[in-house]
């Protein structure tokens, strides 16, 4: 029986992995992300960390676009002619496949925490491969995918720390919470929404020298990241930049 359900879990994760490649080759062959209406303005990023520019003024977090440069960099060398778009292209979709990867363990491990079989949390994990919004998101050159990545550590790491199970997990979980929240400041309020609507009970039970001393971990994990992407941008996450404004006026429907 142990053989069996085990002999289940490798198919269904095969299943799963090779499902998220086949779509990955999919959208490589078939959508290109540097045509799409925002790509002119998150350039900005990749040109910021490759040094052709001073600044973006935009309004996003970096991390996302920082990761992405660095897998740029990956292909040095391999550029000529106007094939970089092309290597761009690639790139996006290769990093939005590992951080999709990324997300759907870390959702195994919460829904495992939660006591789910094996069977229901993978067979749910390939719906979630082809959910529209995930696949919407794989098809573009933005943040909010980084945010569907950590989530789900973030919440383990909650977990294990109101149950007295993790000691050190709400550190981890400060750093988590500070990285999903500065990547935008959309992504910071509907996260901190969730988060205390999610654990308000376990929240009231913790003693307020605790708490105080959480929150003072965020803030000193806070600033420097957060004054780091305000030397990048020229803005905070909770700016409208005017790059932004601009092209929301002209031909960008501004929905993230």
């Amino acid at each position: 029986m142990y053989q069996k359900d085990k002999f289940k879990t490798l198919t269904l994760g095969t299943t799963i992995l090779c499902l998220n490649v086949f779509i990955y080759n999919k959208f490589t062959l078939l959508h290109d992300t540097t045509r799409s209406p925002d790509f002119g303005m998150y350039i900005k990023y990749i040109e910021y960390f490759f040094g052709a520019s001073e600044t973006t003024s935009l309004d996003n977090g970096s991390m996302y676009f920082y990761l992405l440069s660095n897998l740029l960099t990956q292909y040095e060398g391999f550029f000529s002619g106007r094939n970089h778009f092309n290597i761009i292209n690639n790139s996006i979709h290769l990093l939005n496949l590992f951080l999709t990867l990324i997300s759907l363990f870390g959702f195994y491990r919460y829904f495992s925490r939660k006591n789910y079989t094996n069977k229901s949390i993978l067979f749910g994990l390939i719906l979630l491969s082809i959910f529209p919004p995930l696949l919407q998101l794989r098809l573009t050159m933005k943040p909010e995918i980084l945010v569907v990545a950590l989530l789900p550590y973030l919440l383990v790491s909650l977990e294990n720390y109101f149950s007295k199970s993790g000691k050190y997990d709400i550190y981890f979980s400060a750093v988590l919470f500070v990285i999903i929240g500065s990547l935008r400041g959309s992504a910071f309020v509907f996260i901190s929404i969730f988060l205390l609507y999610t654990y308000w009970e376990d929240l009231k039970k913790v003693p307020i020298k605790n708490f105080l001393i959480n929150l003072l971990i965020v803030l000193l994990i806070a600033m420097p990241l957060m004054l780091e992407d305000y030397n990048i941008n020229g803005n905070t996450i909770f700016s409208n930049s005017e790059v932004r404004s601009q092209i929301g006026g002209e031909n960008y429907n501004n929905k993230a």
